[in-house]
């Protein structure tokens, strides 16, 4: 209690008018409506009340008597909590003569927080607490009986009451029915009691009942109804007695009454019972908790209460065998087959849902015949689920199976954004595990990658789907006892293979005691583990789990909230394995499956032994790789144990070496195995520091004697008797000198003291100094030398030591001072980013671009891309860069042949034409020719002309129907009509309206003015703005709250918001740079780092630095005294000033008003004393004075607050402010400002790698500290072909691509490198099924012939040119307007003839979508609102539609410790990898549970961590709570200002002793310190004869002479003029002299003014309306009631009058958070909400959509280009056509053709680039020239034979006619003959023939020959040119004949030239790569080709 308060009260008791009461008894029921008096000094007041108190749950329902009376109680609710004391006291009591009494009260303490009821009584022996009452008592009124004669009470005493709230407000606590008098009997005042007492005055709760209120027969037991646990209660009562029928049974706990049920029923015994539900399945199986029933019966009484304690009813399989078994379960649900499914008719599948970056897109949906489709809608998971994976478990259906759909908005599927690992997936499980199907790259596959279902892009079917029946545990034979060698612990089937017994035994063979013959190790067979829980969120576990199994032991543990960790002791046995279950429980409350797995994601558990070996951990990595690395639940599909067999050690004793010879030196008692090293025992003195030290002895035996080292020369000053080793350089001796060291000439070298000592006189002694000091004879180091140099610290040369300025100074110049930079300035003398040049390659686009170089070398080399193999078909020699070589693959190669062969890359000759065409034989274009249907026209009849209204565009015969277009308005209700029209072109109607432009509501479409124009008001025309104008209606722009942080301070200031949303987020001011002494890791705002300054950092030195913070060494110390030269008392030694005495010139007349006692010349100036203010410049000047009083100045300086040098003691400003001019103001960072005052973030020097071109290159870096390392290309992935383990930045890695790597296969791969055998032969012809062709064997589509469905009428709306089958569908065309939004659309037209669209939009030009196309206001016009409008930025307003600025999110790892921390990101995706390494310490400070790799803890350092704190630690990481701020203020316990909290000096005032007295005679104007000199000045008559002469006078003020009268001044009738009294004095009575006045005085006599009128009101201090301008109380007092008194507020309490600070403003907006304006921070809906509309919100997509207000991802970005398909640049990405359409020019287009057309830009394939003659009719006609190179031949006949008779030379052309013979006969084979035929015959046999003039038959039979064929070893005979070239194709050598002299050159398949020279006739290609080889053969200027084909 306040004693303090409470003794007050006693002392002033007998002061205050208390009532004494000695008359009993006294009662004291609070219904007469006054309370008991309460205390004004405490902290709050006891008060009347009746009913319940306002507070829930707390304080009574009534009071005690009756329930509906009064009581005094104490309100807890705020601000009376907590632990505040209400103090309220009775009147006094007198008992001395009535003894015997007795006090007694009721009581009510109730509720959750209640505090204490002390009570006290005030008597003469002081105050005495009697009785004290604490916590809580229940929701009831109890009795306190307290006998007084037992307190010995002396005098009178008053009844204290006080009361203490709690820490809470439920503590109401209150009393009723005080009663002090005659003792009077308590007991069981109920007659119906056995223990009734009639003589009772007051019922105790004493009483007991008869039989029924105690039960006859009672028992209670346990039922499970499902997973819930309930409790039997059954019971027998007195039957007989119908008072005792139970009415109703009260069920409670350890928490109180609960339940209160009615309605029994007959139990099996024949007695009553009643079963009540008291669990559910969330309770875990450790849940212990005691229920109590009382029974209530029908006359009011309860029975005695029955106990029982429950146990969990858990569901699970209790089948030990079984896969699924539980073993902490009490019911068997049939789980033990592994699923919950039933078996006839489901099978249970699993669904693992891991969701990627954007998971507010996806939903999904589960469809089965077993009940309804199971749906997750979009929204289901939100940005927290981003990479977290989700279980679901479901039944479907075994017969009809499920389909899994998944469905994404946006339509990219669930792929993410495309960075690693930002993909989700699906799988699906069957019940045992296995995966039936999952999602692959957005579609479905099985588990071999087949595909299973379909997708379209936003939405995925996984098809029809199976499960399979759960199969149970496998068998697993082998041999189930442990005591056997063969015990094999995972075998379920004993299989009889136990043969050998365990011997047990220590099986370490390097154990002391290790048994050969031991098989199986002897352990301890129990020990301790510590199982360790965590929760790191530290919400709890909810209602989830962990259970412990070990043969018959279970435990389980949980955790609350609160808790990070908690560990438990668990004793395991060695000999059995142990099982960990977790067992995850939904929350009863938030059954949410998704929110139990986010919890579970947040648990682990560790279970180590006593030497922290883990024997099973899970859980240590909740967020690695997505959630898997979390807790797994047991439940089906998967039943997840962790199990391992424990280890408690084994009873091998380790092999101790030692030597074991207890005699021996060394002996180790330790020691269990002999090394041999036992040494002997050898006595001595082992001391090496004795005198007798023997170095052989091992053992001391105690006779070492101590080596006295000395000098033993008995003349030295230093001879040592006792030494017994001589140290002869140790002898000192004897130096006479001065041998007190704090003199100046003491003489350290003299031991004998000789009188001479001189004492210091410090200073400096060198005369250069700045201050030499002539009297100093020690230097102690204060000298300053004269330093010249630079002294403006702004300048870049300035010294800080120069104390002479010498006009060198120099302006800092911040630039690049090296020369040989490219950004070198030549005027800078500070250095700051240097750019240095690198040579290189600069284009990126080069083959060797150097990403480092900044200037050009001119050494790039283009990339070129091409096969870089020369064996390939596509080698290309000029090619750097390999891209896709191609091996030679032969066969067809044109493009437009038949069998064209796409895979070939070499024609071998076998192309077969393509002739396409129709091949329909009734079309108008049918082909013959054709083998490939295309393009078949057929008649379509109608009106050709395309100018024509019903021009036909599918007509291509002309049947005269075309009718010509009219266009005009064809509405005859238009006001532009046209009778005659057929193609509407836009009608106008009547539009009333107002067709005044100038109007307010001037509609621009009315055409017919109404009268309705309203006048323009321009104002602001929205109520809720602030410059709301009622009277305008047209917007000029409106002000609006913007909500925001509109703290200017505040971090995240938002200069735009006008409105202070509370998002503000403080400005963490400090140091940020690391390097910093004030360094605060928490700071985000750089409020200036404080770095070494060297300096004197001794605060008591003369030259003390504040701002230094590392000592230099140049502390001087402090010299006091006076350094003005002009002063009196002037000290040339000084360097520190104290009190300096001027010569003063004064009065020197003690007696006078200046006198001066420092004066030492009297000037004649002395002047009598006047008190007022002397100084003309002051405001209250007084010309009179000579003695200030206190004058008051005005105080010239700067009075901006805001300016730099605000001086608060200014009260005039004299325009000196000087603004805040903020930069760096150190000198010695880079940035350093010379004009700043304040100083706001410094860069400094940053160490690290300046080299952009190195690979370390450090961009925040300043200052190169040569750690650069070179960039090093190459690949840097080992597992990559081409890893180069020298490089560090990658520049490209190939990695192994597996596939067919077979030109000629079907599945030729041109990405594979790696064959894999897939490969695959090709087979041409058509592959589809459906085709009329279709090829069953092919694999390569080569054209398929369809049936085409479609209308064939060409005449019909829907006429399909392309179709041949007619399928009923034609339908006539009907002309109109086919827009069934347009005005006039036509519901039967298909044809579309023009329509008149509506244009909905706003017409608001002020609005934020105002659509200057509308004219028609659909109401969708939204106000502008300001902000960023992306839904994706951090920043995102909901509420703003006009951008202004946003933040992106820049997803990535936002963990600077991860291994892929992005610095540039603000949102962390999930991806972080965690870092292994780390502190593994659990007490460091950087302890990482997910580390496994000790790479250094940071242990806390405890100390003050606040860099502007005193005691500031620049060390300590840890804050103990130890900082001191900074006080600054006089540190110096001898100054005058000495501040006791000061830790900081700032300037201390020291003594100056005198009087100080301003009215003292001596006054002295420098004293600070008053010495007691004071003389008073002592006024008065200083003449001896006058009546008041005062011989202590010493200033004359006038001498009285007798005057009779009243003398005293004081006296009401004072006499002024009298000066003698003569004994009439009235004194003075003071007070109101007016009767009607409050304070009216009867006996006043001089009215003092201070009446008080009556001024009636409360008086009361404590009361709501207590008027302190009251004096007279009119009973109005009322008492404060706290609430909010704001009527404007959503909280407003109309009952309060006093605000508690509790208003909650509402905040308007829209509160629905499914609305797209939703607002988080608004309470109150103002109805603006507003609808997500989805859509295109991108002003420049095509798509926008003006209604949209949220973006669904579905804007198509305009891409310009051609859109014309006709066209030869059409693009077909294009989606707005720029007007680029370029028209096909058909020609040849490749430049290096003969027949080049640079106009063309489209190939017609008719390319020439074979020249030669073009004349068919000439000699050397070229069929394959198409470019005539004038080299024809004309065709000369004759005969060519030069053997002939008739040869003729002229003759090119032989004419087989004209040719004569000898006839002759020509032996052997290959012999030629000329016929006359011509032609040119090999004759293969003619041994026996002969040819004469007669063509003999065998003539003939060579001719015939002739006409059969050519030999078949010659493939090629060209005559043209008369050159033969063969074999053509060969594999190695060609031949070449030819007559006339040719150049010849050969070129590769790539065009390079292979061979060339002149005359060749032979070639030999063995050394080249098969392939198509080109011969050019150039003689007499012609050249002609061949081509070479080698194979």
């Amino acid at each position: 209690m306040k004693k303090i308060q409470i003794l007050l009260l006693t002392i002033l008791i007998p002061f205050l008018g208390y009532t004494q009461i000695n008359t009993f008894p006294w009662v004291q029921d609070f219904e007469n409506g006054v309370g008991l008096i309460n205390d004004t000094t405490d902290d709050g007041d006891w008060q009347l009340w009746s009913g319940s108190t306002p507070s829930f749950q707390t304080g009574p329902q009534g009071d005690n008597t009756t329930g509906l009376g009064s009581y005094w109680y104490i309100e807890a609710s705020f601000p009376n909590y907590p632990y505040l004391y209400f103090i309220s006291q009775t009147d006094l009591f007198d008992i001395s003569s009535t003894p015997g009494q007795v006090l007694s009260f009721w009581y009510h303490m109730y509720g959750n927080n209640m505090g204490d009821l002390n009570v006290w009584i005030d008597d003469d022996n002081g105050l005495t607490k009697i009785d004290s009452i604490q916590g809580d008592q229940g929701d009831q009124w109890h009795l306190k009986y307290i006998d007084l004669d037992n307190l010995g009470i002396v005098g009178d005493f008053a009844i204290f009451f006080e009361g203490i709230t709690g820490n809470g407000w439920s503590s109401d606590i209150a009393i009723d029915d005080l009663y002090i008098g005659d003792s009077y009997p308590v007991g069981c005042m109920d007659p119906n009691a056995l223990n009734f007492d009639p003589l009772a005055l007051i019922d105790d709760g004493s009483c007991t009942y008869p039989p029924c209120g105690g039960i006859l027969n009672s028992s209670a037991y346990q039922m499970c109804w499902g997973s819930q646990a309930a409790i039997q209660f059954e019971w027998e009562t007195d039957t007989l007695n119908f008072q005792c029928d139970v009415i109703e049974i009260h069920v409670g706990n350890e928490n109180g009454w609960g339940q209160h049920f009615g309605g029994y029923w007959p139990a099996s015994n024949g007695w009553q019972g009643f079963a009540v539900a008291v669990g559910n399945g969330q309770m875990p199986p450790n849940w212990s908790v005691e229920f109590h029933a009382v029974l209530e019966f029908a006359d009011g009484s309860l029975s005695d209460t029955i106990f029982y304690t429950p146990s969990s009813c858990i569901p699970g399989c209790m089948d030990p065998t079984q896969i699924a078994y539980n073993p902490f379960a009490t019911i068997d649900d049939g789980s033990c087959t592994g699923t919950t499914c039933d078996p006839a008719t489901e099978h249970q599948i699993t669904i693992n849902i891991t969701l990627d970056n954007w998971p507010g897109e996806t939903s999904w949906e589960l469809a089965t015949n077993t009940g309804n489709n199971i749906v997750t809608p979009t929204g289901t998971y939100n940005y927290n689920d981003i990479g977290v994976t989700y279980t679901y478990t479901h039944c479907v259906s075994s017969t009809a199976g499920f389909e899994f759909i998944i469905n994404d908005t946006y339509g990219d599927g669930i792929q993410g954004n495309g960075q690693p690992g930002s993909a989700g997936d699906v799988v699906i499980f069957d019940c045992n595990g296995d995966t039936i199907t999952y999602l692959s790259s957005g579609n479905w596959v099985d588990i071999n990658g087949s595909p299973t279902g379909v997708s379209f892009g936003n939405v995925a079917y996984s098809g029809p789907q199976n499960g399979v029946a759960c199969a149970g545990p496998p068998a697993v034979p082998g041999c189930l006892d442990p005591n056997y060698q063969e015990f094999n612990p995972l075998a379920n089937v004993d299989d009889s293979s136990c043969v050998n017994l365990h011997i047990f035994g220590c099986t370490d063979p390097a154990a002391f005691n290790y048994d050969p013959a031991a098989s199986q190790m002897d352990l301890v067979p129990v020990c301790n583990y510590t199982l360790t829980i965590e929760d790191g969120a530290a919400d709890g576990w909810g209602n989830s789990y962990l259970g412990v199994v070990q043969g018959t032991n279970l435990w389980t543990y949980t955790m609350g909230p609160g808790y990070l960790s908690q560990t438990f002791n668990i004793p395991l046995d060695s000999d059995k394995p142990v099982t960990v279950y977790y067992f995850e429980v939904p929350n009863a409350q938030n059954p949410d499956p998704l929110q139990t797995t986010f919890q579970t994601m947040q648990n682990s558990f560790v279970l180590e032994n006593a030497d922290g070996v883990i024997l099973l951990d899970e859980g240590s990595n909740p967020f690695a790789n997505n959630g898997q690395g979390a807790l797994q639940g047991f439940g089906p599909p998967f039943w997840i144990t962790y199990s391992a067999m424990p280890y408690c050690g084994d009873y091998c004793i380790d092999a101790i070496f030692g030597c074991t010879d207890s005699t021996a030196f060394n002996y180790l008692d330790t020691a269990n195995t002999d090394d041999g090293s036992c040494i002997p025992v050898v006595l001595g003195c082992t001391n090496s520091l004795a005198f007798n030290y023997d170095s052989l002895a091992n053992t001391d035996d105690g006779s070492c004697v101590a080596e006295v080292i000395g000098c033993m020369d008995s003349t030295a000053f230093n001879f040592n008797p006792s030494a017994n080793t001589n140290d002869p350089a140790s002898c000192i001796p004897v130096i006479l000198g001065c041998m007190d060291d704090t003199m100046f000439n003491y003489n350290a070298a003299a031991n004998t003291n000789d009188g001479s000592c001189i004492p210091y006189v410090f200073g400096c002694t060198d005369p250069l100094a700045f201050n030499f000091n002539t009297n100093a004879n020690t230097n102690n180091g204060s000298c300053i030398p004269v330093l010249l140099g630079c002294t403006d610290p702004s300048a870049f040369n300035y010294d800080p030591n120069a104390n002479t300025d010498d006009g060198s100074c120099q302006p800092v110049v911040i630039g690049c001072t090296d020369a040989s930079a490219l950004n070198y300035d030549s005027t800078a003398n500070v250095n700051f980013g240097c750019t240095y040049p690198i040579y290189g390659c600069t284009d990126p686009t080069a083959f060797n671009f150097n990403l480092n170089a900044n200037i050009d070398d001119g050494s790039c080399v283009p990339i070129v891309f091409g096969c870089t193999d020369s064996t390939a078909f596509n080698y290309n020699p000029l090619a750097n860069t390999n891209v896709g070589c191609i091996s030679f693959i032969y066969g067809c190669t044109d493009l437009s042949a038949f069998n064209y062969n796409p895979s070939a890359n070499t024609d071998d000759g076998t192309c077969q034409p393509v002739v396409i065409g129709c091949t329909d034989a009734t079309a108008l274009n049918y082909d013959s020719t054709a083998n490939i249907n295309f393009g078949c026209t057929y008649p379509v009849y109608g009106c050709t002309d395309p100018s024509a209204f019903n021009f036909d565009p599918n007509a291509n015969v002309d049947n005269g129907s075309c009718i010509p277009v009219v266009i005009g308005c064809t509405d005859p209700t238009a006001l532009n009509y046209d009778s005659i029209a057929n193609v509407n072109s836009g009608c106008i109607y009547p539009f009333l309206g107002c067709t005044d432009p100038s109007s307010f509501n001037y509609d621009p479409n009315a055409n017919v003015n109404d009268g309705s124009c309203v006048p323009v008001i321009i104002g602001c025309t929205d109520p809720t703005a602030l410059n709301y104008d009622s009277l305008s209606n047209t917007n000029s722009g409106c002000i609006y709250p913007i909500l925001g942080c509109t703290d200017l301070s505040a971090f995240n200031f938002d200069p735009n918001a006008n409105t202070d949303d509370g998002s503000c987020i403080p400005v963490l001011i400090g140091c940020t740079d690391p390097t910093a002494l004030n360094y605060d890791s928490l700071a985000n705002t750089n409020s200036g780092c404080i770095y070494p300054i060297l300096g004197c950092t001794d605060p008591s030195a003369f030259n003390y630095n504040l701002l230094a913070n590392v000592d230099d060494g140049s502390c001087i110390s402090i010299i006091y005294g006076c350094i003005d030269s002009t002063a009196w008392n002037y000290d040339p030694l000084a360097n520190t000033n104290v009190g300096c005495i001027p010569f003063y010139y004064g009065c020197t007349d003690p007696t006078q008003f200046n006198y001066d006692p420092l004066a030492n010349t009297d000037d004649g100036s002395c002047q009598p004393f006047i008190l007022g203010c002397n100084d003309p410049t002051a405001l209250n000047y007084d010309s009179t004075a000579n003695v200030n009083t206190g004058c008051v100045y005005p105080f010239l300086g700067c009075t901006d607050p805001n300016a730099f040098n605000y001086d608060v003691n200014a009260n005039v400003d004299d325009s000196s402010c000087v603004p805040y001019i903020y930069g760096c103001t150190d000198s010695t960072a880079i940035n350093f400002n010379s004009l700043a005052n304040t100083n706001v973030g410094c860069i400094y020097p940053t160490y690290g790698c300046t080299d952009p071109s190195a690979f370390n290159y450090d961009v925040n870096a300043n200052v190169d500290n040569g750690s650069c390392v070179p960039v090093i290309i190459g690949c840097t992935d080992p597992t990559a072909l081409n890893f180069d383990s020298l490089s560090n930045t990658n520049s490209g890695c190939i990695y192994p691509i597996y596939g067919c790597t077979d030109l000629n296969a079907f599945n030729f791969d041109p990405n594979a490198n790696t064959d894999d055998g897939s490969c695959l032969p090709v087979v041409i012809g058509c592959t589809d099924p459906t085709a009329l062709n279709y090829d069953s064997l092919a694999n390569t589509n080569s054209g398929c012939i369809y049936p085409i469905l479609g209308c064939t009428d060409p005449n019909a709306f829907n006429f399909n040119p392309n179709a041949n089958t007619d399928d009923g569908s034609c339908q006539p065309v009907v002309i109109g307007c086919t827009d069934p939004t347009a005005l006039n659309y036509d519901p039967l037209a298909n044809t579309n003839s023009g329509c008149i669209s509506f244009i909905y939009g706003c017409t608001d030009p002020t609005a934020f979508n105002f659509d200057p196309n509308a004219n028609t206001d659909d109401g969708s016009c939204l106000p502008v609102v300001i902000g960023c409008t992306d839904p994706t930025a951090l920043n995102y307003d909901s509420l703003a539609n006009t951008n202004s600025g946003c933040i992106s999110f820049v997803y990535g790892c936002t963990d600077p410790t991860s291994f892929n921390y992005d610095p540039n990101a603000n949102t962390d995706d999930g991806s972080c990898v965690p870092v292994i390494i780390g502190c593994t310490d659990p007490t460091a400070l950087n302890f990482d549970s997910l580390s496994n790799t000790n790479s250094g803890c940071i242990y806390p350092i405890f100390g003050c961590t606040n860099p502007t704190a005193f005691n500031f630690d620049l060390n300590a990481n840890t804050d103990d709570g130890s900082c001191v701020p900074v006080i600054i203020g006089c540190t110096d316990a001898t100054a005058l200002n000495f501040d006791t909290l000061a830790n900081t000096n700032n300037g201390c005032i020291y003594p100056v002793y005198g009087c100080t007295d301003l009215t003292a005679f001596n006054f002295n104007l420098y004293a600070n310190v008053d010495d007691g000199s004071c003389i008073p000045v002592v006024i008065g008559c200083t003449d001896a004869t006058a009546l008041n002469y005062d011989s202590t006078a010493n200033v004359n003020n006038g001498c009285v002479y007798p005057i009779l009268g009243c003398t005293n001044p004081t006296q009401f009738n004072y006499d002024p003029l009298a000066n003698t009294d003569d004994g009439s004095c009235v004194p003075y009575i003071y007070g109101c002299t007016d009767n009607t006045m409050f304070n009216y005085a009867p006996f006043a006599n001089t009215e003092n003014g201070s009446c008080i009128p009556f001024v009636y009101g409360c008086t009361d201090s404590t009361a709501f309306n207590y008027d302190p301008l009251a004096n007279t109380d009119n009973n109005t007092c009322i008492i404060y009631v706290y609430g909010c008194t704001n009527p404007t507020a959503i909280n407003y309490n109309p009952l309060a009058n006093t605000d508690d600070g509790s208003c909650i403003n509402p905040i308007y907006g829209c509160t629905d958070s499914t609305m797209f304006n939703y607002n988080p921070l608004a309470n109150t809906d103002n109805g603006t909400c507003q609808p997500f509309v989805y859509g295109c919100t991108n002003p420049n997509a095509l798509n926008y959509s003006q209604s949209a207000n949220t973006d669904d991802g579905s804007c198509i970005t305009p891409i310009y280009g051609c859109m014309d398909s006709t066209q030869f640049n059409y693009n077909p990405l294009a989606n707005v056509d720029n007007g680029s359409c370029e028209p096909f020019v058909y020609g040849c287009n490749d430049a290096t053709a003969f027949n080049y057309d640079p106009l063309a830009n489209t190939s017609d394939n008719t390319c020439c680039y074979i020249s030669g003659c073009t004349d068919p009719t000439a000699l050397n006609y070229n069929t394959a020239a198409c470019f005539d190179d004038g080299s024809c031949v004309t065709i000369i006949t004759g005969c060519t034979d030069v053997a002939a008779y008739n040869f003729d030379p002229t003759a090119n052309v032989s004419d087989s006619t004209a040719c004569l013979y000898d006839a002759g006969c020509y032996g052997g084979p290959g012999i030629p003959y000329w016929l006359n035929d011509g032609c040119y015959a090999w004759v293969i046999d003619v041994d026996e023939y002969c040819c004469t003039n007669d063509w003999d038959v065998n003539c003939i039979q060579l001719y015939d020959y002739c006409q059969q064929g050519m030999p078949t070893n010659i493939n090629e005979l060209l005559r043209e040119n008369n050159v033969m070239i063969y074999p053509n194709p060969t594999r190695n050598i060609v031949n070449l004949e030819y007559k006339k002299d040719a150049r010849v050159d050969l070129y590769g398949p790539l065009g390079e030239l292979i061979i060339s020279g002149d005359n060749i006739k032979q070639i030999d290609l063995s050394e080249y790569s098969n392939g198509i080889y080109v011969l050019y053969m150039t003689y007499n200027n012609k050249t002609i080709t061949h081509k070479i084909i080698k194979q």
